[in-house]
């Protein structure tokens, strides 16, 4: 985690950003959140003067230098200078950086076309929310925590679920009560087997009952 420091400290050089396929050239975290620079947000939007456009976009909406999602750094950052970009320094300035809410503010107030597919995968997102299409996927669990639930009634609706995904399923009722059967069988042998390894594991730390659960529990 990068820390970058108040204005008036030792300057630090933000790091790129990269989340779900997406990267942005400049950040910094601040309490565990990720911060964006100006000229980060622009590049990302894809405007050909990424600093001046997001600089705009600021002037035009100044409640997106709300202390809330904004902050203000003291950042050491490479420049671009020469034909063809090939020449480079560094300078060290006072810049404001964004929290993914403040750079969600500027995206808002973009016409880039990439802003405009943003925004409308967030209206999608809400109106999917508001009219109760948005449901939580029903969480997917490993076949040891399966057979470890104590709940009896709901082991079972994940055991037949395991069984009717078998990839050696074969259609036709008893063949289905058969691979049932198969998998019920398989998951009270591993309940049976780690119930005794935890309790072979809780007689090694007795010191007089270790010879016990070396010779016995411990080996199933």
């Amino acid at each position: 985690m990068i820390m970058c420091p108040a204005a008036g400290e030792a300057a630090l050089a933000p790091r790129a950003f990269d989340f779900d396929g997406e990267r942005l050239q400049e950040a910094c975290w601040i309490n565990g959140k990720p911060y964006f620079t100006r000229r980060a947000i622009g590049e990302w939007l894809e405007y050909e003067n990424p600093q001046k456009a997001v600089d705009n976009i600021i002037s035009r909406n100044p409640h997106i230098s709300d202390p809330r999602w904004s902050s203000t750094l003291n950042l050491r950052v490479e420049l671009t200078t020469g034909k063809g970009g090939n020449s480079t320094y560094e300078r060290e300035s006072e810049q404001e950086v964004y929290s993914p809410v403040g750079l969600q503010l500027i995206v808002f107030e973009s016409g880039q076309p990439k802003a405009r597919e943003y925004k409308i995968w967030v209206a999608n997102l809400v109106h999917a929310f508001m009219s109760g299409e948005l449901k939580e996927p029903p969480r997917t669990i490993s076949f040891f925590e399966a057979a470890m639930m104590d709940d009896g009634e709901m082991r079972e609706k994940y055991l037949i679920a395991f069984a009717m995904s078998h990839k050696f399923l074969v259609r036709g009722g008893e063949r289905r009560h058969l691979q049932f059967r198969a998998v019920k069988a398989r998951a009270d042998r591993l309940r049976r087997k780690t119930f005794f390894h935890l309790v072979g594991k809780a007689l090694m730390k007795v010191g007089w009952l270790a010879p016990i659960a070396k010779g016995g529990l411990c080996a199933l």
